[in-house]
């Protein structure tokens, strides 16, 4: 069979981080009005993509026309949907945000643009940027939460238009901005068919939608539909309809469909680590620091791993029961972690033999007496990472990325807010994962000899890694132990360790190209967890 070709027209594009892509449907009278709007009160250059999904003949001579000078126009050769619109819009635009602009919006002020990308940059959670605030307050409808944010937005919450519609949670067709790779995480629209169902997919990827401070925007096309009745047919994808030359021009990486209608199962999509073996610190409890902050892990939506001594097991699960959200993804496995599996790991004796020293201890004034001291304390720290493997090479609970997180995070940063309050599907992706904080010294760091750091790396650190909230992919982790192992060695050849997170520093600071370091402003983890919040 003959697949129809897409009409294109083609112009060079300003240098911009943002499209304009507007969606119409042989309503050129309104079109006209929308864009004048738009180009009266932009904050700034963008590309632009004129889409009408009408079919009509002659409607694209008239907007190449009209347009052409000032757009690339697109016509599909036969009636889709918006549906199948939105998707070729997200294959088709190259850029870091896209602006979508239906045909039938009076875009009323400048100031829209700036704004929802200031918001996006930094709202991690934000996934849709809403101009239109419309009347909904004034209609009697409760639809966004009290509380001006930065002077800019209010969030929105579930809300109905009448009693007998379903509610909106996040998404929205109204003119708005959003991260092109966020529409990319949603996978292909097309197939919810309506746009409640595609709300449900969007939320469950956990974002969130927002109102800008006032109204930007007014609804031009109220019972101007051009779909009514009919259905989109997903037999085909966008890019079944583009002329091989512009196909094979495409700056944008290829976007498979097909494939990302299976890809997302949030939110089992990253597993958490953890552990709680008592070492006999003597500095803390450790029913009082570890036990209740693993309370209040416990309560997160994702697969949770925990290394526990067995003893803790079944209180583990009983409360994981009662505190979490009941799904078929957030599931928790405990595994078995004594003392006597740390003597395994690594040079235990070797270890001992160094931190027993005097030399070693009178580094610093603060290391005798303290934990580091504890025969246990170190090794502990050390096998975080060989957990970590092991549950990513395993992955018994189908996930595709894995991070480590401390049970006793909570107590020692004095976090207070539900684990719900932060999603870690937004960690970043690219590398393996890490945060540091300024640390200078002239002696040691964690116990690590900073002259003998210092000849390793070739510099000297002046920040150190926090191993509060780490990982990344299986192959992440598995290429990031190596350097970590062998770093390990190194230090024991010269005599000296520390903590995990000397060993990061110095792996971080050798091989920079492997890791996505987040640098705090200082030790707080609560500085990089408030950067994935959710509300």
């Amino acid at each position: 069979m003959t697949i129809p070709r897409v009409k294109f027209h083609t112009i060079d594009q300003p240098d911009s981080d943002t499209t304009t892509f507007v969606l119409s449907c042989n309503r050129l009278d309104v079109l006209s009005k929308t864009l004048q709007s738009f180009w009266n009160t932009q904050d700034y250059p963008t590309k632009m993509v004129i889409v009408d999904d009408s079919a009509e003949p002659g409607v694209f001579e008239k907007l190449v026309e009209e347009y052409g000078n000032v757009s690339d126009v697109i016509c599909f050769p036969r009636n889709r949907s918006q549906w199948w619109a939105m998707d070729f819009m997200v294959s088709y635009c190259d850029s870091e945000y896209i602006f979508y602009l239906e045909d039938d919006w009076e875009l009323l002020k400048p100031g829209y643009l700036n704004q929802s990308k200031a918001i996006l940059q930094k709202y991690r959670e934000v996934g849709v940027v809403d101009t239109s605030w419309r009347t909904f307050e004034f209609q009697g409808i409760d639809s966004y939460e009290k509380g001006l944010v930065d002077n800019m937005f209010y969030w929105k919450k579930p809300w109905k238009i009448t009693d007998h519609h379903v509610a909106w949670h996040s998404w929205v067709g109204s003119p708005n901005l959003r991260r092109r790779d966020d529409l990319i995480m949603l996978g292909r629209v097309e197939k919810w068919h309506n746009e409640w169902n595609i709300d449900r997919e969007f939320t469950a990827l956990g974002f969130k939608g927002v109102f800008l401070n006032g109204e930007y925007s007014r609804h031009l096309g109220d019972k101007c539909s051009r779909m009514e009745g009919k259905r989109p047919d997903d037999t085909k994808i966008p890019y079944d309809f583009y002329p091989k030359e512009v196909l094979k021009n495409r700056r944008a990486p290829y976007i498979n469909y097909r494939e990302m209608d299976w890809i997302y199962d949030y939110p089992a999509d990253v597993t958490l680590v953890t552990m709680a073996l008592d070492i006999s610190r003597g500095d803390r409890s450790f029913e009082e620091h570890y036990i209740k902050g693993l309370d209040h892990l416990l309560s997160v939506r994702n697969p949770l791993i925990v290394y526990a001594d067995p003893k803790y097991h079944d209180y583990i699960r009983q409360r994981r029961k009662q505190l979490s959200i009941a799904t078929s993804n957030n599931r928790v496995e405990c595994r078995p972690l004594t003392l006597n599996d740390l003597t395994q790991h690594l040079n235990f004796s070797k270890i001992q033999e160094i931190i027993s020293s005097n030399a070693w201890i009178d580094q610093s004034g603060w290391i005798r007496g303290s934990a580091l001291t504890n025969p246990y304390y170190i090794p502990l720290t050390l096998i975080k990472n060989k957990l970590l493997q092991d549950v990513a090479e395993q992955n018994p609970l189908g996930s595709k990325r894995f991070y480590w997180i401390d049970s006793g995070m909570s107590n020692s940063f004095k976090i207070t807010e539900p684990i719900k309050t932060w999603n870690f599907l937004f960690l970043p992706k690219d590398k393996f994962f890490l945060t540091s904080y300024p640390y200078q010294t002239n002696s040691e760091i964690h116990g690590c000899n900073i002259n003998i750091m210092t000849n390793l790396i070739g510099s000297k650190p002046n920040y150190v890694c926090r191993a509060t909230l780490f990982g990344g992919s299986k192959d992440q982790i598995i290429e990031f132990n190596k350097y970590y192992y062998d770093a390990i060695t190194q230090l024991l050849d010269q005599g000296t360790i520390g903590t995990e997170e000397a060993v990061f520093t110095m792996v971080e600071m050798m091989n920079p190209n492997l890791v996505n370091r987040y640098a705090m402003p200082n030790g707080d983890i609560k500085n990089y967890l408030n950067t994935i919040r959710n509300r």
